[in-house]
C-alpha cells in the first residue's frame, strides 16, 4: 500500500494507506508501528456480482494463535464498503502486526482501498 500522511491537527497525525488493482485482492496493510484504525473505504467500479468474501484478518507478530478475523464481507451487489468504528470498534494495530485483506474478485472489478489510522509512531 502506499502512504501519504494527512494532518487533521497539530495535536494528532492520521495517516493514509491506499492500493488499486482490477484483479484479485491481496493487500497487506503494514502502519510499521502501532495505530489506531479509523477507517476501512472500499470502492468497486461496478458492484460485483458473484458472491465471494472479502476477507480481512488481522496477522499477529505474536504468533499464528493470536490471528483473527476482523471481517468478512459477501460482496455480491456491493459497490462501496466503508467500516468505521462503530463495524470495527477500538481496533489498535501493533508494532509488527499486519492487517491483510483478500477478495477473490471473479468479474475482475476495479477496486480501490483506503485505510485510515492515527499513527503512534
Amino acid at each position: 500500500m502506499s502512504k501519504t500522511n494527512k494532518t487533521i491537527n497539530r495535536s494528532e497525525k492520521y495517516k493514509q494507506d491506499v492500493a488499486t488493482g482490477s484483479g484479485a485482492m491481496n493487500v497487506t496493510f503494514d502502519p510499521e508501528g502501532s495505530c489506531r484504525i479509523i477507517q476501512v473505504n472500499l470502492h468497486l467500479d461496478v458492484a460485483s456480482a458473484t458472491s465471494e468474501n472479502m476477507l480481512a484478518t488481522l496477522d499477529s507478530d505474536n504468533g499464528t494463535e493470536y490471528d483473527v478475523k476482523i471481517i468478512t464481507k459477501d460482496m455480491d451487489t456491493i459497490k462501496d464498503l466503508i467500516l468505521t468504528h462503530y463495524d470495527l470498534g477500538d481496533f489498535y494495530v501493533f508494532e509488527g502486526d499486519v492487517i491483510v485483506f483478500n477478495w477473490t474478485n471473479t468479474n475482475a472489478r476495479t477496486w480501490g482501498l483506503e485505510v485510515i489510522y492515527r499513527s503512534y509512531k
